[in-house]
């Protein structure tokens, strides 16, 4: 009987053993991917960044638009392009509304 009872605690020692590697395993999983994210995030806004600061080189005016092509951001610089008083009556609207030409749009 003896031998049955320290059968038995192996066994539960070893599923808990188990149990145990497979959380910590779970666990670094979750801290690798977190980690990946985070780093994956910051490469791509440094990227924005670049890309962003070639094209004020290049361009007269560089503004950002959402999905439906609508107005984000900071809009100071094309307030100023298009002789407009406020950067924030810009914001929101679509893009299609500031080309006055009908074949422009």
């Amino acid at each position: 009987m003896d031998r049955a009872i320290i059968r038995g605690l192996i066994v539960i020692d070893s599923a808990w053993v188990l149990v145990l590697v497979a959380f910590v395993w779970i666990l670094r999983q979750s801290v690798q991917a977190s980690f990946f994210n985070h780093y994956e995030a910051r490469a791509l806004q440094s990227e924005q960044s670049a890309f962003k600061g070639l094209l004020k080189m290049v361009c007269d005016v560089v503004i950002e638009l959402d999905s439906q092509l609508c107005v984000v951001g900071p809009t100071q610089d094309l307030c100023t392009f298009l002789l407009r008083g406020s950067s924030r009556a810009l914001e929101g609207i679509p893009f299609m509304d500031l080309m006055q030409k009908e074949e422009d749009k």
